[in-house]
């Protein structure tokens, strides 16, 4: 049967509306996955880009630490571009002074401008040099605070220990993740405000780390990345050896100014070794021995001041005394290097002072006041100790012990 006229004219007009619209959707279709196209290219542009100005960053900090080696102040800059190997990403880089920061505080600006073809991405942070003393406690593995210990902090630079210069927030930090490696023990009491930091493996469940019998308040998170602890070298280029220095029970012997290397040191009962003006020890393998009522003074002179470097243990019998009669921690320093595994202080009078010993167990039995920093592999706190933290022992030089640059704001553009 034949078809109308105007019914085949219909279907013509109907195939050619069904054709056009079937070559708009091509179209449409085409120029959905070209734009498409362009934002994956422009997306791998900006990502690669972003790895430029991270790269540049990276190199940064890198640079600013490798001249703590010989600091003279002069700071790298990347001001002509720098190439990606294998690609074309370049980076530049600067780095300017921190205006406005506290004395003392040695702070850069850092900014990154990453390019990957005609995309740019810019890095910025600010960059602090940071003290081994940075925290209060600070472990790569176990810390027990006993019951009756008290932790808080002030600031030796205001003034003694007291009234407005005490209680200040601290931070209480391990390496480690496991259930138990901070362990508070009835009645201790840790200042408003602070924090306990544990291993990066905790981050989704960080207060199973901490066994806590004693309620404390404060924050519990883990750390974003781990947290370093820079070895310990003993500087004894040019240093004649001493032997043993071994003082006589009832006598006294001073050490003035200078550098010095023994192989042990012992002070016997009763016994004192003074430390009179700048003065840093070294104590090889046989480490350090202060046997029953021995004492170690840091003099109060204005310029008295003790490191002891240790490549071996310290032992500080009961009834000992190490005393700082600068009451400044800053100008008593104990440092230990992977050979140092033990540092015991059964001290009966306060102790102002920092230990650094990143691969040894410390064992405080203070029946006085501690006043300082502690950083080694564990940490025992004994019964009713009260400790306080000197936060200016984070104001770092870049000639200190173990010190870094490392970045805290950040941000990107």
């Amino acid at each position: 049967m034949k078809l109308p006229k105007n019914k085949k004219g219909l279907i013509l007009v109907l195939a050619i509306v069904a054709i056009a619209i079937f070559a708009i959707m091509a179209i449409s279709m085409a120029s959905l996955g070209f734009q498409s196209r362009i934002r994956a290219i422009r997306t791998e542009r900006e990502t690669a880009a972003r790895a430029a100005a991270d790269a540049g960053h990276d190199a940064a900090i890198f640079e600013l630490n490798r001249l703590l080696d010989a600091w003279t102040g002069v700071l790298p800059q990347a001001t002509a571009p720098v190439a990606l190997s294998g690609s074309d990403q370049i980076y530049t880089y600067s780095v300017v002074p921190t205006a406005g920061i506290p004395a003392g505080l040695l702070a850069f600006d850092v900014a990154s401008v990453g390019t990957a073809g005609r995309v740019q991405r810019k890095v910025f942070s600010r960059t602090v040099l940071v003290s081994v003393f940075s925290f209060a406690i600070l472990v790569k593995d176990t810390i027990e605070l006993k019951a009756n210990a008290t932790v808080d902090g002030y600031n030796s630079a205001e003034g003694p220990y007291g009234g407005a210069n005490s209680g200040l927030p601290v931070e209480i930090g391990t390496n480690d993740d496991d259930g138990g490696d901070i362990t508070l023990r009835r009645r201790v009491v840790i200042s408003d405000g602070s924090s306990l930091i544990v291993g990066v493996g905790a981050l989704d469940d960080p207060e199973a780390v901490v066994d806590d019998r004693s309620g404390f308040e404060g924050d519990i998170f883990a750390s974003l990345v781990e947290i370093p602890f820079p070895d310990v070298t003993m500087s004894i280029g040019g240093l004649v050896n001493l032997g043993d220095l071994d003082v006589p029970k009832n006598n006294t012997v001073t050490i003035s100014s200078g550098r010095y290397l023994y192989d042990k040191i012992t002070v016997n009962q009763n016994a004192t070794l003074e430390i009179e003006g700048s003065v840093i020890v070294n104590v090889l393998a046989g480490g350090m021995l202060l046997k029953k009522n021995a004492e170690l003074i840091v003099k109060g002179t204005p310029d008295s001041s003790l490191e002891l470097y240790l490549d071996g243990n310290f032992n500080a019998k009961a009834g000992t005394e190490v005393t700082n009669d600068t009451q400044d921690p800053t100008k008593l320093q104990i440092f230990g290097t992977s050979n140092a595994t033990s540092i015991i202080l059964k001290n009966s009078a306060d102790f102002y002072g920092a230990i650094y010993a990143p691969y040894a167990e410390l064992d405080m039995r203070n029946s006085g006041d501690l006043f300082g920093s502690f950083v080694g592999d564990s940490l025992i706190l004994h019964n009713s100790v009260n400790f306080h933290y000197d936060t200016a022992l984070q104001i770092a030089d870049p000639n200190d012990e173990g010190v870094r640059f490392v970045p805290t704001r950040w941000y990107e553009e």
